[in-house]
């Protein structure tokens, strides 16, 4: 593989790996030491097949596992907690509390809203009726 300026790139990284590249150029590995390439990170195996945190589940493709948790009573409950009967006043008093305060929020805000769709309503309809007459005008 030759790149830019016809340097032959194989040689090199060769000649870097073997220690023998000049004086020039600082080794960022012990010379000697042994490194493993791979072409992607799939060929790395990530998890330890033997942990205890995992069970493994066998596949058609023996290739391929799938890890399933090992404690099998953390299921989530069908029902949520908030829907339980024992949580049902509690959820809802909370939802209704929730939609009056938003309620309140914007009652509030209502005036400011009122007059600002007023002003720039008038602008917004004194500037389409010069805009009309500019065109029908000129």
């Amino acid at each position: 593989m030759t790149g830019p300026n016809n340097i032959d790139w194989d040689a090199e990284f060769a000649a870097l790996d073997q220690g023998s590249a000049g004086n020039n150029v600082v080794p960022l590995r012990k010379p000697g030491t042994d490194v493993e390439r791979y072409d992607s990170s799939f060929e790395v195996e990530l998890d330890d097949p033997d942990s205890p945190e995992s069970a493994r589940l066998k596949v058609a493709d023996p290739g391929v596992t799938i890890a399933l948790p090992a404690d099998e009573d953390r299921r989530e409950p069908i029902i949520p907690a908030a829907f339980l009967l024992g949580n049902l006043r509690g959820t809802i008093n909370r939802a209704v509390r929730r939609w009056l305060h938003i309620s309140a929020f914007h009652a509030v805000r209502v005036p400011w809203y009122g007059g600002k769709t007023a002003i720039y309503g008038a602008v917004g309809a004194v500037r389409l009726v010069q805009r009309q007459l500019r065109w029908w005008w000129w």
